[in-house]
């Protein structure tokens, strides 16, 4: 990745990621968590989805902005290119693969320091105060 991909993404948006795209006012085209651009070439496809995946994880990192659902939105507007047509030579899931497989190489590096069971019963008694009935 060049130097010049690196963004700051200090109080960024969603939309100040490379792969999401808002249409100006007006227009009737619709907003997309995941837009990129049709390829052949796989490998340049999984390339650039890695280094979209490395802009995602900037972003959380630095955004006060970051919603605890964004990966779900982006997975879900992803779900569309996942799964080439057959017998086509369209390599535009290798943006998805590249994505998805580096999420998953850092989440496994992540969860080396992490005991995650531990930290599910945390989170569910954390909810259950959250969600207790005061007087």
């Amino acid at each position: 990745m060049s130097q010049s991909n690196r963004i700051d993404y200090t109080d960024a948006t969603l939309s100040a990621l490379p792969f999401v795209y808002r249409p100006k006012r007006g227009s009737k085209e619709l907003s997309s968590n995941w837009r990129v651009t049709p390829t052949t070439d796989y490998a340049h496809a999984c390339n650039t989805g890695r280094e979209y995946a490395a802009h995602f994880i900037q972003w959380l990192r630095q955004s006060d902005m970051a919603m605890g659902n964004a990966l779900g939105l982006i997975v879900a507007d992803m779900a569309a290119t996942v799964a080439p047509a057959r017998g086509s030579d369209d390599a535009t899931h290798g943006y998805a693969v590249g994505f998805l497989s580096y999420l998953e190489r850092l989440l496994a590096h992540a969860a080396e320091s992490v005991d995650v069971w531990r930290d599910v019963e945390q989170l569910a008694e954390r909810q259950a105060r959250a969600l207790e009935v005061k007087p």
